[in-house]
């Protein structure tokens, strides 16, 4: 729930549509005024956002910069940088229906431009990555708004491992452009006695990452059934954000030892 990299030091905390701090939401409206025409295009307004940030089913991961220092009461909150919106639903929402697998929906992204290019976009996807494997997702989706797919895609190819564009869940109206990662289906156990069929796979993750599954399974034990996001300590910090638009960063990290990093601070953070 930290980042220190690239001269770059923030924390990073969960929230939910219930549990907004006027800071957050004040952050979150600075992040839709900048880009409130890529939000018209694709049939938004601001406040229809903001609506929808209130939903209780809505999620948050939020960054804000850390100067080592413990925040006292009469002074200022060191500011939000980053802002991560995401659900638990099923690839049909874009196409308002309740169809396909589960999956944790990333539906706003956005880092400060101060922010940008050290890795911080990289390091929350990756972390919402765990959060997904814990609940027990089928994959993960970003539903990319049409006029910052520009900025976006190239984050996606080039910073993302195991992401690809998936068209089936994409509206019609093309109002947003559709990536997504699937993870691997487990192995079907094999029958007593006999040489079990094949197993149905969905689209496969690199080998790489199937470590990671097993040590998500040890921070769900760890963790017992407390939902993810109720399991960290939640905070909030003021809207001195300057301009930013959606992540792209150019940090350049192993992806082995990106995963195994996050997992020894959530495992350690589930023990506290």
């Amino acid at each position: 729930m930290s980042f220190n990299r690239n001269g770059l030091r923030a924390k990073l905390a969960f929230a939910t549509g219930k549990r907004l701090s006027q800071e957050q939401l004040g952050f979150a409206r600075q992040q839709f005024n900048l880009n409130a025409r890529a939000l018209e295009e694709s049939g938004y307004t601001v406040e229809d956002k903001l609506a929808d940030l209130r939903d209780p089913a809505a999620r948050f991961l939020f960054a804000s910069l850390d100067d080592g220092q413990e925040v006292r009461l009469d002074s200022k909150k060191p500011p939000l940088v980053a802002l991560f919106h995401f659900r638990f639903t099923v690839q049909g929402e874009l196409l308002e229906r309740m169809e396909g697998e589960p999956v944790l929906l990333v539906a706003d992204a956005f880092v400060a431009r101060e922010s940008q290019h050290k890795g911080l976009g990289r390091h929350c996807m990756a972390l919402l990555e765990l959060v997904a494997r814990k609940e027990t997702m089928s994959g993960l989706m970003f539903a990319s708004y049409q006029a910052l797919d520009s900025a976006v895609e190239p984050f996606i190819s080039s910073k993302l491992k195991g992401w690809a564009l998936d068209e089936a869940w994409e509206p019609e109206d093309g109002a947003f452009t559709v990536y997504a990662k699937t993870f691997a289906a487990p192995p079907a156990a094999k029958e007593s006695g006999a040489g079990g069929s094949p197993t149905s796979m969905l689209a496969t993750d690199a080998a790489v990452e199937k470590p990671v599954q097993s040590e998500v399974d040890l921070l769900a034990t760890n963790l017992a059934a407390t939902p993810f996001w109720e399991s960290v300590p939640q905070a909030s910090a003021p809207t001195e954000a300057k301009e930013s638009v959606v992540s792209e960063e150019d940090a350049e990290e192993d992806d082995v030892e990106t995963a195994a990093r996050l997992l020894d601070e959530l495992v350690a953070l589930s023990r506290t």
